[in-house]
This record gives C-alpha cells, sequence and structure tokens, in this order.
C-alpha cells in the first residue's frame, strides 16, 4: 500500500532550518501515519472478508443504511471524501461512489451517487481492494478452502472455529458473555490451543458489557475505601483452562463479531512495515513535482498477516451490542 501527500514549496521554504522544517511538517506526517495505520488495522482484520468493510442493509435516496452486526465506527469515523466500491454479495461490481457524510449513531454512510443497480446485502469495499487485499483475521478464521497454499476441506486443523453467541442475525443475537468465550476457548483447545494465552479482540460495546458483568461479579477484599471506589480497566484479564485471556476492544471491530486469537500463531510478514523511506530512495522523503508548487512524501508498506494455526482461533458471531 501507498499514501501520497503533499507540502507546498512555500511552506518549506518559509520553515528553513530543521526545527522549523519539523513544526511545518509535523502534522501531515503525523496524519499520514496515522491514516494509513488505520487502514492497515481495518485490512488486518477484515482484508478478503465476505462483508468487506460494511454490507447494505437499506438504501434511502443516497444515504446508505450499513446492517449493525457488519458496522465499525472506526472504519467509517472521518470517512469523507473517501473512494468506494460496491459490490453484489457474489463479487460482481455495481460501481464506484465517494462518501459525502457519516452518521455514527445512525450508522449510515451518504454517498454523491448510489451505484446503480445497488440491492440490500450488497457489500462496500474501499475502491480497488476487492481481489488486492491480503487475508485477514475474519477471513483465516472463516477459510474453507486454499489458504496459505493449503486446502482447509482436506486438513480440518486448517480450519478455524465458530461460536455462536445468538442464534442468528435477526434478531437473534445475545450479549457477549464470559461463558461465550470461555466456551470458544474450550471449542480451539480440541484443535491443539494448550498452555497457551489468548487475547480476545470485540467491539467497544461488547467489551463493555463484558466490563459490567465482571464489575457484577466482583468481590471487594481488605483493599476497599469508604473513601473512594475505583472502578474500571484498560483491559479485562481472567484465567481459564488454556491460560491467561485478555479481552481488548477495538472501533475497528464489527459490532457483530468477536475474536479469540493466541497472537503467537499470527505474525506479520512482508519486506517493509509502514515507512517514509521508499525502497532504493532512503533517506529522501521529499520528491518535487513536476506539474505543481509542492512536495510528495509517500507512506509505503509491504506485507501480509499470516497464521500458522488456524484451527486455534475462534469466531465469536451474532453477537447483539447493546
Amino acid at each position: 500500500m501507498v499514501l501520497r501527500s503533499y507540502l507546498s514549496i512555500g511552506s518549506v521554504s518559509r520553515s528553513k532550518g530543521k526545527n522549523a522544517f519539523i513544526q511545518a511538517s509535523k502534522l501531515v506526517v503525523e496524519n499520514m501515519l496515522k491514516s494509513f495505520a488505520r487502514r492497515l488495522e481495518v485490512q488486518l482484520l477484515y482484508g478478503q472478508a465476505e462483508g468487506g468493510i460494511g454490507v447494505v442493509e437499506s438504501i434511502a435516496t443516497l444515504a446508505i443504511k450499513i446492517e449493525d452486526h457488519e458496522w465499525a465506527a472506526g472504519i467509517w469515523s472521518g470517512s469523507e471524501k473517501m473512494p468506494v466500491e460496491i459490490r453484489s454479495s457474489a463479487g460482481a461490481l455495481r460501481g464506484e461512489a465517494e462518501i459525502t457524510s457519516v452518521s455514527l449513531s445512525a450508522k449510515t454512510v451518504s454517498v454523491d451517487a448510489v451505484p446503480a443497480g445497488t440491492v440490500a446485502t450488497d457489500v462496500i469495499y474501499y475502491a480497488g481492494a476487492f481481489g488486492n487485499e491480503f487475508a485477514g483475521i475474519h477471513k483465516i478464521i472463516t477459510n474453507s478452502s486454499t489458504l496459505f497454499n493449503i486446502d482447509a476441506s482436506q486438513f480440518s486443523l486448517w480450519n478455524g472455529n465458530t461460536v455462536n453467541v445468538g442464534t442468528n442475525f435477526s434478531g437473534g443475537e445475545a450479549v457477549l458473555s464470559f461463558a461465550k468465550v470461555e466456551d470458544s476457548i474450550a471449542v480451539a483447545m480440541e484443535k491443539g490451543l494448550a498452555d497457551e494465552d489468548v487475547m480476545v479482540l470485540c467491539n467497544p460495546k461488547s467489551w463493555n458489557n463484558l466490563l459490567t458483568e465482571q464489575a457484577a461479579k466482583r468481590q471487594y477484599d481488605s483493599s476497599y475505601s469508604s473513601e473512594k471506589m475505583e472502578n474500571g480497566s484498560k483491559s479485562i484479564g481472567f484465567f481459564g483452562q488454556n491460560g491467561k485471556i485478555e479481552i481488548y476492544s477495538s472501533i475497528y471491530c464489527k459490532e457483530g463479531y468477536a475474536y479469540v486469537l493466541p497472537m503467537g500463531c499470527y505474525q506479520r510478514i512482508g519486506s517493509s512495515d509502514i515507512t517514509l523511506d521508499q525502497p532504493g530512495f532512503e533517506g529522501k522523503f521529499l520528491k518535487l513535482l513536476e506539474n505543481a508548487n509542492a512536495y510528495e512524501m509517500r507512506a509505503y508498506t509491504d506485507q501480509a498477516l499470516f497464521c500458522s494455526q488456524p484451527g486455534t482461533s475462534t469466531l465469536l458471531t451474532f453477537i447483539k451490542s447493546s
């Protein structure tokens, strides 16, 4: 992936000296790296996923309502001007569009023009991403065919696991609970997960439900003070039959899903993490543009996600967010 940003020659000219240049360019560079990291994190979760970055529930003029279980606020927040493409559930291209506004509360994205033929169940992708992304966590766990040159239909340990928190996405969803997390770990242990810590990744709304459940079960010991009560946490940790279970929230995790991941099985592979150094042009961050009074900077990465034991990961689905 490549991200290009620009600095005007005037701003560079007015910031002679190392410190002045850093002040003039740091906001652009910080924004580049944050934007790039965000896009990469979404792909690490949902690269090649059948649900893309969202599934169409309904259309009202130019506003597209995303299905609740396929909605992740972090994917869409601040996405104005972002180009997307809409495809049928079978992958047929409907067309491209540009995001004009987003309503996080209504879970809708408005576009400049809805591609002809767009209907409910169609899938939204980043423009140009379909067929070009590496496989993310969701794809790795749900894969049932050939992935990383191994056929999951022939080798059962190459199949991830799925545990249903509810019964369906048509009103049968249920709130994520510690009991379901432990059920998912028990299923993974049957395929080799043993004595290994796991990370549970879920939507902030599900994380809040788990925190509420944990707080309700808490027993206060001698550290309790009637003068001041402190409660809450950044992560939720407890021990299960496998070892330590650490639960984290992510604004990029869709509301209907959660993931139980033995992180020792996952690694990012490739030739380059996110960098401003272009291969063969290390140290040369600025390139003078021929047709504009500006310099160009490029952020670059060449990487993919690999899992050595998909059978020890579990997808939790049919989750009710609140």
